[in-house]
């Protein structure tokens, strides 16, 4: 809400700077809260489902917002973009006074630095919610690589600038459809066999696009190329609901520290791995195929690390159990 009255009101481009700063820092923390709050309710595969559903309305986000704003600035100045963004905090505001607070009481922790740094140390020692923030972070990297390159990719190498915010609607909707089916899947097979299914899809996928743009000098049709790339980011997104939920699922007591680690570690390091790929794209889709392709592989890779120790794991726990 300051973020936002401050955007409004700003005299100078700086203080206009600093207020998106402080709005950024605000708007990011439900980004880890989502998870963090459906840990407190939730474990296991139906967390996964959950978080699922959660992603799935967020990817339609990208679809409306645009709209939205583009209608506020047919008929309004551009403060009151702010201003639409300044209601919709004040809602979150009430609404988070009206849901409550899902953390139980035997699992807070006081607001002291070792004690902090003690819950860092448990969330990075846990090889479960590493291997998986691992994943999700190479992941998350060939996603970004869609978000930060398909807007050129659209407009200079395909000359439909144009049509990019339909495009880009459609890969969005595409997304979301994917979030709200994976359910079933995630309920028959489990969260874990889910993560390695879409990972392997997502490399499949980017594979025939290395195949058919290598074919037709780096630029194969863009209706091929837009199929292709939608199938692989909608794909690699469902790794979201089911690594974060199996990352978070050791770490009840810890879930707060254990997602914004996640978090903070597959955005930064997704955001870098893509920048390295964006570089390389100039005059084919070559290199973003590439991407998908290999920053799966190594996605897969760490999965596959994580799924041995869990068998390991329950492997060990069955004499107990019987």
């Amino acid at each position: 809400c300051l973020g936002a009255i401050g955007s409004i009101v700003a005299p100078t481009f700086e203080l206009l700077l600093v207020s998106r700063l402080v709005w950024g820092l605000g708007a990011a923390a439900p980004g880890a809260l989502r998870a963090t709050i459906a840990r407190d309710l939730y474990s296991g595969d139906q967390m996964a489902r959950v978080i699922a559903v959660m992603m799935g309305v967020f990817m339609l986000g990208p679809v409306i917002a645009p709209i939205v704003g583009q209608g506020i600035l047919s008929i309004s100045s551009w403060q009151w973009v702010f201003g639409s963004a300044l209601i919709l905090a004040a809602v979150q505001l009430v609404w988070t006074r009206l849901f409550g607070e899902t953390l139980d009481p035997a699992n807070r922790r006081p607001l002291e630095p070792m004690e902090i740094v003690r819950g860092f140390r448990i969330v990075f020692s846990n090889r479960s919610t590493i291997g998986y923030t691992a994943a999700l972070t190479f992941g998350f990297g060939a996603f970004i690589v869609f978000l930060g390159s398909s807007q050129p990719v659209i407009d200079t190498i395909y000359g439909r600038g144009d049509e990019f915010a339909l495009w880009f609607a459609v890969a969005s909707v595409l997304m979301a459809v994917a979030f709200f089916s994976v359910n079933r899947f995630i309920e028959r097979h489990g969260a874990h066999r889910v993560a390695v299914a879409v990972t392997v899809s997502t490399m499949l996928s980017g594979l025939v696009l290395v195949i058919l743009s290598e074919m037709q000098d780096g630029v194969p049709g863009f209706f091929v190329w837009f199929v292709l790339i939608a199938i692989a980011s909608s794909s690699i997104t469902l790794l979201t609901p089911t690594g974060y939920s199996l990352g978070l699922e050791p770490m009840g007591h810890l879930a707060g520290t254990a997602s914004g680690v996640m978090g903070f570690v597959s955005a930064a390091g997704g955001s870098l791995l893509a920048a390295v790929v964006d570089a390389s794209i100039v005059d084919t889709v070559t290199p973003m195929a590439l991407g998908y392709v290999v920053y799966g592989a190594i996605a897969l890779g760490f999965l596959i690390w994580v799924g041995a120790g869990r068998r390991s794991s329950e492997t060990m726990s069955e004499p107990e159990v019987r």
